[in-house]
């Protein structure tokens, strides 16, 4: 499982709420344009309707002119045929004309009022590798109608900060399920007798979609969207307090995207396009006769996924190695995440290599710097406690993941018209390069599991790190009608004389040519998953 040390801090902030920009940019065509006029003295005497008529000549439109914020300028209306940067643009040439600009409106940037959020520098713009999520928040904070499956060790379903934007999961946990009922419907995180517990799911689905502006807590990256949890780490696991096996992954995937029934398990009424899953173990995700990490399974569950438009979110994993040897994030068409300081260097810990598609913020603390994520979590050791908030040592590619997850609900919130390929794009597209420190080895040049900083390149930490203002800003752009053409006339055929019919000759015959479309039905084969 992709998960490093973990500790609890519980804290408290405070900050302010802010309203959204999104009105501004629609409003701003109607705006006018503020102009500052030339500082010849004859212009300084001319009258707002003197003004009116010279620059109405000037630009070839009707435009009304009023005083300005200052003597020397003048805010002015168009027709409506021009949009105020069409109307600037056009002033700019006109002669008593200095400066023009549109008269754009000014909004609070969506800020949540959670006491916690100052801490949470991962969702702002201070920070190189921030996600910048604040400014996407101006377009939109999420949607219920586009849902996130956390696979994971569960979830405290009773945490304030999370229960109002939980849906029905299931518990898939056969080994070492501590409820003492196998599968389920309560996909409750009950801790660990024997080891600390970590709260792990909590964790991942407070960073995906803890509730915004509530006053208490943090903010979730997707604070209107919601959590389908779906429980496949058992508690007391091997190596840490939970662990899972394949057979339980596997089944959750089909059930949380609505691929298929499961025997025994009622079917996923809120399936999902977006699968997190925080976890991971070696495998090579393709079939390997006669070998022990032959994982020929996985790649026909995520053709299945990818037919069915459902994106899966993984871990690259945390143990400093190449991502080709963990699955599921080496399984093609998968979205594997690596984990980037805050300064957008590859933390010591991150697997890395040309599986990894995205990187993004996953905490780290060392020597240079220290900054951890934070999120949801639970005060207690081995059993549930007191529901609380913490960062410190919440770090890992287990919530990188989670925030690449949460940013292609808040996309598709904006669009819900994306699809998969276009998500996929608009991340590569909008991803914010690299930087790169001289002080620091290139990652190709660092052995395998030795854990180091070093520079990131695309052919080992992807495309570059995470921009959540840039992508859902394009996703929304391409939900806008772009204007088209006005249609140009066609040449209308000039009739053509008709011969005279001649006496006592034949008729003639016309044939009209039928286009035939064929129409080619595809079937999908269904693969069935049995109760494990």
């Amino acid at each position: 499982m992709m998960l490093r040390k973990m500790t609890v801090c519980a804290a408290a902030l405070m900050l302010v709420w802010g309203t959204s920009v999104a009105q501004a940019q629609e409003q701003a065509l109607t705006n006018g344009v503020l102009v500052k006029l030339r500082a010849e003295p004859s212009v300084k005497v001319l009258s707002n309707a003197d003004h009116a008529r010279t620059l109405s000549a000037a630009v070839k439109k009707t435009l009304k002119v009023s005083n300005g914020p200052a003597p020397d300028m003048r805010l002015v209306h168009g027709d409506g045929s021009l949009s105020d940067e069409e109307l600037a643009e056009a002033l700019r040439q006109a002669p008593n004309v200095e400066l023009a600009a549109p008269n754009r409106a000014k909004y609070l940037q969506a800020v949540p009022n959670d006491p916690y959020f100052p801490r949470q520098w991962h969702l702002q713009a201070n920070d190189y590798a921030a996600t910048r999520a604040q400014g996407a928040w101006d377009i939109t904070t999420g949607s219920p109608s586009v849902p996130v499956a956390v696979l994971d060790s569960g979830v405290r379903m009773d945490h304030p900060d999370l229960a109002p934007n939980l849906l029905p999961g299931y518990d898939f946990v056969v080994v070492n399920p501590l409820d003492g009922d196998g599968h389920d419907a309560t996909p409750s995180d009950e801790g660990c007798p024997t080891k600390p517990a970590s709260w792990h799911g909590t964790r991942v689905s407070g960073l995906i979609a803890a509730v915004g502006n509530n006053s208490q807590g943090v903010a979730g990256l997707n604070w209107n969207g919601r959590i389908v949890p779906v429980r496949v780490l058992g508690a007391c696991g091997s190596g840490s307090d939970v662990s899972g096996y394949d057979a339980e992954l596997l089944a959750s995937m089909i059930w949380a995207a609505g691929l298929d029934s499961i025997d025994g398990v009622p079917d996923n009424p809120n399936p999902v396009r977006v699968l997190n899953a925080s976890l991971g173990g070696m495998g090579a995700c393709q079939e390997i006769p006669g070998s022990p990490y032959s994982s020929p399974l996985y790649p026909v569950v995520m053709r299945d996924l990818a037919a069915k438009g459902v994106m899966l979110v993984a871990a690259a994993g945390n143990e400093a190695q190449p991502v080709g040897l963990f699955e599921p994030a080496n399984c093609p068409g998968v979205i594997a995440v690596a984990a980037v300081t805050a300064d957008g260097y590859k933390t010591e810990y991150s697997n890395f290599g040309p599986e990894v598609f995205i990187s993004a913020p996953g905490g780290s603390c060392n020597d240079r710097l220290c900054k951890w994520l934070g999120t949801t979590t639970n005060t207690g050791v081995y059993y549930p406690g007191e529901n609380t908030y913490g960062d410190i040592g919440t770090e890992g590619t287990s919530f990188s993941a989670p925030l690449v997850s949460g940013a292609i609900a808040l996309m598709l919130s904006a669009n819900p018209n994306l699809s998969s390929d276009d998500v996929k794009t608009i991340l590569r597209e909008t991803a914010r390069p690299f930087p790169q420190n001289p002080a620091l080895p290139m990652c190709n040049d660092v052995p395998f599991g030795v854990e180091a900083e070093c520079n990131c390149t695309t052919s080992t930490c992807g495309a570059g790190i995470l921009d959540v203002e840039a992508a859902v800003r394009r996703a929304k752009e391409r939900a806008t009608p772009q204007p088209q053409p006005a249609p140009q006339p066609q040449p209308q055929p000039q009739p053509q004389p008709q011969p005279e019919p001649e006496q006592g000759g034949g008729g003639g015959g016309a044939a009209d040519w039928l286009t035939l479309f064929g129409l080619l039905g595809l079937a999908a084969g269904r693969r069935r998953a049995r109760k494990a």
